[in-house]
């Protein structure tokens, strides 16, 4: 049997969890065709404390740090967990919607022109439709970050 990587998820850290929630369930889940919340953790005193006192009477400690809020995000078919910062991290300037690291999100011809009608209702910048020359195997893209400015890209692949 041959051995592979395969990356299991990848955690977005994000300045407001609620709205960050919104974006990616409402706005990216209108391109993509489907988005939905699949849970919530640590938004509340209690749960932080409950969280506190399980790990406490397993034995277990996490350095004394709380429980970072957090919840999940589908879109489609991936699962996008959300964590809140747990301190301040220097956001690139508005103008700027490139950048690393970056989310790339394979689209459909038909998600990349119906996301520049989405985007635009919602407020949300971006830079593009761009194309890209061969030998990149990605046609064309649209650029554009999330509410916390992380990056992301709508990437669709050359035929």
């Amino acid at each position: 049997m041959e051995e592979f990587l395969e990356i299991d998820h990848s955690v977005l850290a994000v300045n407001d969890l609620i709205l960050a929630e919104r974006f990616y369930s409402e706005v990216l889940g209108e391109i993509l065709g489907e988005g939905r919340i699949e849970d919530r953790s640590g938004l509340t005193t209690d749960e932080i404390l409950r969280g506190k006192r399980l790990r406490e009477m397993r034995g277990t400690t996490n350095s004394g740090r709380v429980m970072a809020p957090h919840s999940s995000v589908r879109v489609g078919e991936t699962l996008i967990p959300l964590f809140l910062y747990q301190e301040h991290v220097q956001e690139p300037p508005p103008e700027q919607m490139r950048g690393t690291p970056r989310l790339a999100i394979t689209v459909t011809a038909d998600q990349l022109e119906r996301a520049i009608d989405i985007l635009n209702r919602n407020d949300v910048g971006f830079e593009g439709p761009v194309d890209h020359e061969m030998p990149c195997p990605v046609a064309r893209s649209i650029y554009l970050k999330d509410p916390s400015s992380n990056f992301l890209e709508l990437a669709c692949p050359r035929p």
